[in-house]
């Protein structure tokens, strides 16, 4: 049997992996540091979108896009998410008519450039380490999901704990 060799996975463990197997686990480890797109909708919430957008900006994780849907507001929420998209080159922002959150999430999704999306409304924020957290379960399910692959294969992928 061939084995390969990768050393030094973010959970700080080593791998030996064989054909197929070496294949989706070079796939699963290159999700570990992809972009994540934090899409955030609203409508008319100027007093929220502040802290929400400042939560997501001064996150732990730093691959992020910021796409900022404003769902046709009459207050100052445009104003606010044109300021943040001068100051910061990954926010991105849509002003649409009004049509909803279903719409506005799909505007966004539409102009999402990242691996994973995440949406938030505006009138909610994040704690600093929230997406970080997010994708590290994210990884571990990843992990997770190689063992269960490998698993039906049988004896394809060994862990030793490093």
């Amino acid at each position: 049997m061939n084995n390969t060799e990768l050393k030094g996975s973010s959970s700080g463990l080593v791998f030996f992996c064989v054909g197929a197997v070496y294949n989706e686990f070079i796939l699963i480890l290159e999700k570990f540091s992809e972009k994540v797109s934090v899409i955030v909708t609203g409508y008319n919430d100027e007093k929220y979108l502040d802290q929400c957008v400042n939560s997501i900006l001064n996150q732990t994780y730093s691959n992020i896009e910021l796409i900022l849907v404003d769902d046709g507001s009459t207050d100052n929420s445009p104003k606010i998410c044109e300021e943040y998209r001068q100051k910061y080159d990954q926010v991105r922002v849509l002003h649409k008519k009004n049509g909803g959150i279903g719409s506005s999430r799909n505007a966004g999704l539409a102009m999402a450039s990242g691996d994973y999306v995440l949406f938030i409304d505006n009138n909610n924020w994040l704690t600093e380490t929230h997406i970080e957290d997010w994708c590290n379960l994210l990884e571990k399910m990843l992990i997770f999901r190689l063992a269960i692959l490998t698993d039906s294969m049988k004896k394809n992928l060994h862990f030793y704990i490093g």
